[in-house]
């Protein structure tokens, strides 16, 4: 009986120590990892936009995609102001390439893209081309899936 009881303790303690034991990944892998995904996602859904509209006008940032708001008609953006330059237009999408951070489809490079003056709704860009502002509206955002 009380080789059964040692028997017992044993096994116990020997599954203990082995579901214990599971590979730990290092939480910067991890993240390393979730921004690999989620920029996977920005270019899927860049690729899959330009596959339903060649034409269309957006850009990249960070993980994000933006429209030019003129394509979404019943917004209001005349009251939007320039706020806090973010960065440069660096890449022209071309066919076939991969929709990259910093990349548009119809704005020229170095064209300078800035935070609004104030919060909006929605995330929003203002992309400024010959002096003249652009809005784009936060269409996808692989963290809130929910964008438009």
């Amino acid at each position: 009986m009380k080789t059964l009881k040692v028997v017992i303790c044993l096994s116990f303690l020997l599954l203990s120590l082995v579901g214990c034991s599971g590979q730990q990944t290092n939480p910067k892998e991890q993240g390393a990892n979730q921004m690999n995904q989620f920029y996977k996602e920005m270019q899927e859904k860049a690729t899959e936009i330009l596959k339903e509209n060649k034409n269309a006008d957006i850009l990249a940032h960070g993980d994000s995609i933006y429209m030019n708001a003129k394509h979404i008609e019943q917004m209001d953006n005349s009251n939007i102001k320039t706020g806090e330059k973010l960065f440069d237009i660096h890449l022209t999408y071309k066919k076939g390439e991969p929709f990259e951070q910093g990349m548009a489809t119809k704005l020229p490079v170095g064209t300078e893209v800035y935070l609004p003056a104030e919060k909006q709704e929605r995330p929003i860009l203002i992309a400024v081309v010959n002096g003249k502002e652009e809005v784009y509206f936060e269409i996808f955002n692989p963290i809130n899936n929910d964008s438009k």
